[in-house]
């Protein structure tokens, strides 16, 4: 087969790599394309499962002989560690092991430094780990463990951690890289020259966390002849295979991942984490199965974050609306060792309107707390709303309509970074779509602040891009056994979204079978069938062109057969709903089943994701809508609506995308209102370290939302027409909160989360 290089963006970072061509490539379906099972709004095949309690997650494994593993963590945000004595930890019955950075060789995790260090740079940094019969035992062993600390100074701050007084947090220096990331187009000073109306804002937005409902875990378990199997709740396992075996020096084909049913990743379980090696290196000393399930403080003080990032931008316009400048000046709070996406809060900014001299500079600020990471849209997220907030105040300036405003901005052919076209854009639709959802015409004050009254009501707008085109390399294989079963293979990873619904109605529709007939077989890395894992909006643009393919392959194999085996020609016949039929003669009518049963061996189809075009950037675009309530006299704000329009692509399943969406709203909301990692600055402990004090949205808290999917066939994206849903409804979310309420009070809040106290101290500082 061929092999070419293509163009491959995971989350804002775009890298290429050479895949190979497939011979066999299936032709996109056409827009007016008649399918069967794609576009229905099919309830999830695995949802009895998991309401039921069936579902076995990782928390749930129990095997013969297991150990339980607790992690004694740092109290300090920066300390070294001058001795441990293990001593009376180790004399409680049923401790089987203790391990820390003086008895255990020093493993690096990439993006997270030594699993033991003895230099600790951020509270909840690992000191040692206790294997045991019991999660009681361990927990009381680790109480045991006595630590003679030597403290050192800290810093949580990213502004003031770049002062020249300021402890060095990291041996290699204040600023991930050694200095700003600075991503320029054009002359900003000329277009600052050139602006009718200058708007410079300064924004604080928070760090927030993940919130998964199954906590990180995993249970390992090494056999006799040196293997290593890790059960693991991971979006990627063959991320992890891959990370377990750099760390213990293994074949890849040493090491097995195999993760059933699991309770949401959102970015933070992409790859390896220190637990894995701890679990593993307390398994091969025990020569037992040992499992680590962290309790939610642990969840939240040390398994990564969206980071606090403060954010300096600046932009200007002529009166006719046209952009002359975007100026951005990021800081962006990394953690010990620097951060995962750190540097993507200038994406919006720089792509997001079509505008002639852009300018970001982004610094990843070493500050003494947990490293961040990928959290559902980094860094677009954290930029979108400054960026919107500024929009609409110039658009408000001259007297603009805020949708208007963008429209006029729009960047109609393509990529201004890559000079690429876009596949499609749905943008322009997205708004009309939306606005009118929201009542924009009806209930937008055409002067902010201007409704009348202490209690004041009023709507905003926020755009998004996002690049959801997925690309190689994905695998499936589609098997045929000779029973008549079909099975659909690949390592990918359903982390609660419905993806293996999705792909198992690709799988059907380009067999020409029913649903029902489809078994899924996914996240396990023995399967031998690759993928790269759930993240980045990733899956469905990347694996079901594979599923597509390797589903061609098996029906063209069974027709092959069928016309060996019955003297037909081969071009004749066809597959329709299981059955395989003659164009020529209607009474030819063999179902599948009775076929299958004739072979001496299971059909296998194998398929793979081709690359991407190389004359089209593939990228997904949206906009929501907010409708708030402010009482003036109190801060206190009501989100009353949201209305979220997105272009996805073709949607396999309207029923999940629209799920998507929901949950993007609320991951969204939460962001905007309530959400925040607080840490006190005096002891660098995290205080909102249960779901108690950390603001998650319930229920009760969530407004109307009414989600809407552009109908925006991509002809040039993939063969199945998609693009990523998964991280696009979460990032524009915050922005149109903000502008809803700049549009009911005339007052930018520019710190996040919007809380009553913040709302009236930025109204009081407005005189409103």
């Amino acid at each position: 087969m061929p092999f070419v290089k293509t163009r491959v963006e995971i989350e804002g970072h775009v890298s290429e790599i050479i895949v190979e061509v497939p011979e066999n490539e299936v032709e996109p379906w056409r827009p007016d394309e008649k399918l069967r099972i794609v576009g229905q709004r099919i309830p999830r095949i695995e949802g009895v499962a998991r309401v039921t309690g069936k579902a076995v997650y990782t928390t749930d494994v129990q095997l013969p002989g297991m150990l339980w593993c607790k992690i004694l963590r740092s109290p300090y945000p920066h300390a070294e560690i001058v001795e441990i004595d293990t001593t009376e930890a180790e004399k409680i019955p049923g401790v089987v092991a203790v391990i820390h950075h003086g008895n255990t060789d020093p493993i690096t995790v990439s993006g997270q430094g030594l699993v033991f260090n003895p230099v600790l740079r951020y509270v909840g940094a690992e000191v040692a780990a206790v294997a045991a019969v019991s999660e009681h035992v361990a927990r009381d062993a680790v109480a045991a463990i006595r630590v003679t600390y030597k403290p050192l100074p800290f810093v949580l701050d990213p502004e003031k951690a770049l002062e020249p007084d300021a402890p060095q947090v990291h041996p290699d220096g204040k600023v991930l890289g050694g200095g700003p990331r600075i991503i320029e187009r054009g002359d900003v000073a000329q277009g600052e020259r050139e602006a009718d109306v200058v708007v410079e804002e300064t924004f604080r937005m928070p760090a927030v966390h993940h919130c998964c409902m199954e906590p990180h875990g995993c249970v390992a378990v090494w056999d006799t002849d040196d293997t290593l199997t890790m059960y693991d709740s991971t979006q990627s396992v063959t991320n992890v295979q891959s990370g377990l075996a750099g760390a213990f020096g293994l074949p890849r084909s040493k090491v097995r991942v195999l993760r059933e049913y699991m309770g949401g990743g959102f970015g933070s379980k992409t790859g390896l984490e220190k637990y894995h090696v701890i679990t593993a290196l307390l398994a091969r000393k025990t020569r037992q199965p040992v499992k680590l399930t962290l309790e939610r403080w642990e969840e939240i003080v040390t398994t990564g974050h969206r980071p606090y990032t403060v954010q300096k931008i600046r932009a200007g316009c002529k009166r006719d609306g046209t952009l002359t400048f975007i100026d951005l000046k990021a800081y962006v709070s990394a953690g010990a060792e620097g951060g995962r996406f750190a540097l993507n809060s200038g994406i919006p900014a720089r792509e997001m309107y079509l505008c002639p001299n852009v300018r970001t500079e982004e610094y990843a600020v070493y500050t003494n707390h947990m490293t961040n990471t990928a959290m559902r849209g980094p860094g677009n997220k954290e930029g979108m709303a400054p960026l919107e907030a500024v929009m609409d105040r110039l658009a408000y300036a001259i007297g603009m309509d805020p949708i208007e405003f963008r429209k006029k901005n729009d960047t109609p052919w393509g990529d201004q970074v890559a000079k690429v076209p876009y596949s499609s854009k749905g943008l322009s639709q997205a708004y009309d779509l939306g606005a009118k959802a929201i009542g924009w015409a009806e209930k937008r004050r055409k002067v902010p602040g201007s409704d009348p009254g202490p209690v004041k009501r009023g709507i905003g707008v926020g755009s998004l891009i996002w690049g959801a085109g997925g690309g190689p390399p994905s695998a499936a294989n589609v098997i045929i056994n000779t029973d008549g079963s079909i099975i659909l293979q690949s390592a990918f990873n359903d982390i609660g979204e419905g993806a293996t619904t999705a792909m198992a109605m690709v799988c059907a529709e380009e067999l020409h079978v029913p649903l029902s007939l489809i078994q899924v077989r996914n996240g396990d890395t023995a399967l031998g069938v690759f993928d790269n894992g759930t993240f980045g909006s990733r899956l469905t643009p990347s694996l079901t062109p594979a599923i597509r393919n390797a589903a061609a392959d098996a029906r063209r194999q069974v027709l092959q057969a069928v016309s060996e085996l019955m003297d037909r020609d081969v071009n004749d016949l066809y597959m329709e709903e299981g059955v395989i039929r003659s164009r020529t003669d209607p009474s030819f009518a063999e179902p599948l089943a009775n076929v299958a049963r004739r072979f001496t061996h299971a059909v296998v189809g194998g398929g793979f994701r081709g690359p991407n075009p190389s004359d089209y950037r593939v990228t997904a675009f949206g906009a929501q809508f907010a409708e708030v309530e402010v009482d003036t006299r109190t801060g206190q704000v009501r989100v009353l609506k949201l209305v979220a329009a997105h272009d996805c692509g073709r949607a396999i399943n309207p029923f999940l995308v629209e799920g998507q969406i929901h949950g993007g709203l609320a991951l969204g909301r939460g962001y905007a209102m309530s959400e925040e990692r607080v840490i006190d600055p005096n002891t660098g402990v995290v205080v909102t370290c249960n779901y108690t004090d950390y603001k998650l949205p319930t229920a009760i808290d969530m407004p109307e939302q009414v989600p809407i999917i552009v109908p925006q066939i991509d002809e040039h994206s993939n063969n199945t027409n998609t693009k990523g849903m998964a991280e696009p409804p979460g990032i524009p979310t915050a922005a149109a909160i903000v502008n809803a309420i700049y549009n009911a009070t005339g007052v930018v809040v520019t710190e996040l989360p919007l809380t009553a106290a913040r709302v009236l101290r930025a109204l009081r500082a407005a005189g409103k």
